[in-house]
């Protein structure tokens, strides 16, 4: 059951929660400070429901915490930044997958991947971690690809190292003959 407030200032009139009774709110039309009347036994006793011309305009009374937390768990930041850093990393572990070439297409991707999943998996713990899964698949995705990426330059660099070192070995081979 809620109480029926009307507002002095502008005339709103008003629902409040049973539990708001002898506090005092802001209306949420026009800010004037009004305080929601004690239960009575005659409030408790009413039975019948308000009637639909009673109170056209009837608006929950919501305090400002309340306010502030629904602006919080409806934010899509978190998922926003998760699903391009999950878009990121997969294209970047793909480009990760073919030697040599494809490392210097997969190490931008996956770090970028991986950055924008550390920034969603931040703004998801300050929503006290709802929204951390796909920032957290993004990280993880990126961070696999980045591992790949480098352990194929490590051996592609290796190889051309070795390669380099012998066909310098066969021109200094050749000159001497």
């Amino acid at each position: 059951m809620s109480l029926s407030v009307a507002c002095s200032s502008c005339g709103a009139k008003l629902r409040a929660p049973d539990n708001a009774a002898g506090r005092s709110f802001k209306c949420p039309k026009c800010g004037n400070q009004l305080t929601v009347a004690a239960l009575t036994p005659s409030h408790v006793m009413r039975s019948d429901p308000p009637r639909a011309t009673e109170a056209p305009d009837d608006m929950p009374i919501k305090r400002r915490t309340d306010l502030a937390d629904e602006v919080v768990s409806a934010s899509k930041v978190p998922l926003g930044f998760g699903i391009a850093s999950v878009a990121l990393s997969v294209i970047g572990l793909v480009f990760s997958l073919i030697p040599c070439i494809g490392t210097w297409f997969a190490i931008p991707l996956c770090g970028l991947g991986l950055l924008l999943g550390g920034v969603g998996a931040v703004f998801a713990l300050i929503r006290q971690g709802r929204g951390i899964g796909f920032p957290l698949a993004g990280s993880i995705t990126g961070f696999a690809g980045l591992g790949i990426a480098v352990l194929w330059l490590t051996i592609c660099s290796g190889i051309f190292t070795s390669a380099d070192k012998s066909l310098k070995e066969a021109v200094v081979a050749l000159r001497a003959a």
